[in-house]
């Protein structure tokens, strides 16, 4: 057996997470990785191994193909199948987050459903965090975020992907659920991360306004159309909606 190389070719494969139409989407990814470690008493050639990589990701039909630095984990060298990258000019952990947004867009042009929202932080790049244990070993995830942060980016990855698809046709929009406890609207300070704790994207074939409440509790949930210059956040969005008791914020641009 070999000296240890510095280097592997990782191949991944993602399952699509469960896209079917609902108000938020419940993550149920699964992956497959495959790992070669080159045996490192023969000179490594990039090209070479590049080419490799191209045809094991073709025949597996895999979603990315990485070459990576073992000590650094600098990507040497990448493959994707995800269409429409070179439009978008985004960063290699971002890939997941479009390949997913190009999925959702695709299946509401067939959903039966007016509108429809999925989770922001499914489309935000994860952190890759080493094991102290093992600096082999890595732990993927997305901790305590600034739900603003989060939203924002997702929004305009969202209108981004639309314009691609020339589906601006479509109505979105940014829903970010605030700390429920919060009681007096005169008190909250809007553009707190800390006061957030979950965020939502919308796509709609109407006005989201009409969407922000169920027939039946228009009494019991008012809600109150805000004013753009209470917070910086507003600013670039045309309509701010708060809705009472659930303390969500509707944000349209």
């Amino acid at each position: 057996m070999g000296v240890t190389s510095q280097v592997y070719i990782s191949v991944e494969n993602e399952e699509y997470p469960d896209l079917e139409p609902r108000r938020d989407l419940v993550d149920r990814s699964a992956s497959t990785e495959i790992d070669i470690i080159p045996d490192a008493r023969r000179k490594f050639v990039l090209e070479e191994w590049f080419t490799i990589l191209q045809d094991l990701c073709r025949e597996l039909e895999t979603d990315y193909g990485y070459i990576r630095n073992r000590e650094s984990d600098e990507v040497l060298a990448h493959v994707f199948s995800v269409p429409y990258i070179g439009q978008m000019k985004r960063k290699e952990d971002e890939m997941l987050g479009i390949r997913r947004m190009l999925e959702v867009v695709r299946r509401f042009d067939n959903s039966r459903f007016p509108t429809l929202g999925w989770l922001s932080s499914l489309f935000y790049p994860l952190f890759r965090i080493k094991d102290k244990r093992c600096k082999d070993t890595f732990t993927y995830g997305i901790f305590a975020l600034d739900q603003i942060k989060v939203g924002l980016y997702v929004l305009n990855l969202l209108r981004e992907t639309l314009l691609i698809l020339g589906k601006q046709n479509y109505y979105c929009g940014l829903r970010l659920d605030m700390d429920r406890t919060i009681r007096d609207i005169s008190r909250i300070h809007w553009d707190n991360p800390k006061h957030y704790f979950d965020s939502y994207i919308f796509l709609s074939r109407q006005d989201l306004r009409e969407t922000f409440h169920y027939p039946d509790d228009k009494e019991t949930y008012r809600i109150h159309q805000l004013p753009k210059d209470l917070s910086p956040l507003f600013s670039q969005f045309d309509r701010i909606y708060f809705k009472e008791r659930s303390n969500e914020v509707l944000l349209i641009p």
